[in-house]
């Protein structure tokens, strides 16, 4: 393993991260599984979060430690033999149990489940904050997860939920993914209040109910759902930067006016067009079209004169036929009452 190469795709996410001091780096997921992480993440002093999910690391080595602002690291998926004593670790739970990892090491963990029960020692994690429940064909939020309280992060998406019964009691909550479940209503979602990114994707909603109470949401993604309107007070969301609303049959707003990019909504654009809507005065505009069609020399010129002024005079022989089409503006006044 000492002879492996970062591979330059992978050392220019890492440079960028360096140049730009982010908090953040993310190589989950990559067109090749890293063996072992990359000697040049050890120098990033200021990262905060590193994902490397979905790769063939084994060994999680002491040198780790030289990212002392680390809070949290993602090694699921991975075939784990040896992780160093740190914490902020996000794991699969049968590997914090195969590698004997202190509980208070754990700040997120994936569940494979075989019952509904939760595992016998699931409350016993001092800093669990975050659990990944997917693909389990679930129909409501286990009963246990309302329990734990301290949770900031869940993922229950790819499950078959018609409910979300339970969930509301999870107050701190922060990010909640809820993608490709069967959800038709949003019933106990507004009680989040601390919700700031809450993915719906792939869903059955219809209505958008509740949604507006969710004051601190930053990033919402409801794309290939079965909603026509966008309720008002989504737009009212002082903190709404990403609004994600591709694949679905929206009338209202207009969908000019939501000028979609690759399914995100021009939040400023909208905002803006529901302000001028709100300050304009309500007018009645009446306004109507009378077509006059017939043969030629049918008198449909006559006629239109006759209408557009009542002491129009006929001719006593015929006029000139009109060549192509005449159009005459009529204006006539109205009974207000």
């Amino acid at each position: 393993m000492c002879s492996f190469k970062t591979p330059p795709d992978i050392l220019k996410k890492i440079e960028a991260c360096r140049e730009k001091k982010a908090k953040v780096l993310n190589l989950s997921n990559l067109n090749i599984k890293l063996p072992i992480i990359p000697l040049e993440i050890f120098e990033l002093s200021h990262l905060e979060e590193l994902n490397l999910r979905n790769n063939a690391i084994q060994i999680i080595p002491e040198k780790i430690k030289q990212l002392f602002n680390l809070k949290k690291i993602n090694l699921c998926d991975n075939p784990l033999q040896e992780v160093a004593d740190i914490k902020g670790l996000f794991l699969h739970y049968v590997d914090v149990k195969k590698l004997n990892i202190p509980y208070e090491n754990i700040r997120g963990l994936k569940l494979t489940l075989f019952s509904h029960h939760p595992p016998e020692d699931i409350f016993y994690f001092p800093n669990l904050s975050h659990i990944e429940i997917r693909n389990h064909r679930l129909q409501q939020p286990l009963e246990w997860l309302s329990q734990l309280t301290q949770l900031t992060s869940l993922d229950l998406s790819n499950n078959e939920l018609s409910s979300l019964s339970g969930l509301e009691y999870l107050s701190n909550l922060s990010s909640l993914s809820l993608s490709d479940n069967k959800l038709s209503s949003l019933e106990g979602l507004g009680q989040l209040s601390n919700l700031s990114s809450l993915s719906l994707r792939n869903n059955q909603l219809s209505s958008l109910e509740g949604l507006g109470q969710l004051s601190n949401l930053s990033s919402l993604y409801l794309d290939n759902n079965e909603f026509t309107h966008l309720p008002d007070e989504l737009f009212n969301l002082a903190k709404l930067e990403r609004l994600d609303v591709d694949d679905n049959p929206i009338t209202s707003p207009p969908v000019e006016q939501l000028e979609l990019r690759r399914g995100s909504v021009n939040l400023f654009r909208t905002r803006n067009y529901l302000y001028q809507l709100q300050e304009a005065e309500t007018c009645q505009l009446y306004e109507a079209k009378l077509l006059i069609l017939g043969e030629g020399a049918a008198g449909k010129t006559t006629l239109a004169n006759k209408i557009l002024n009542s002491d129009y005079q006929l001719p006593d022989k015929g006029i000139k036929s009109t060549e192509g089409i005449d159009v005459h503006k009529w204006e006539f006044p109205v009974n207000d009452d």
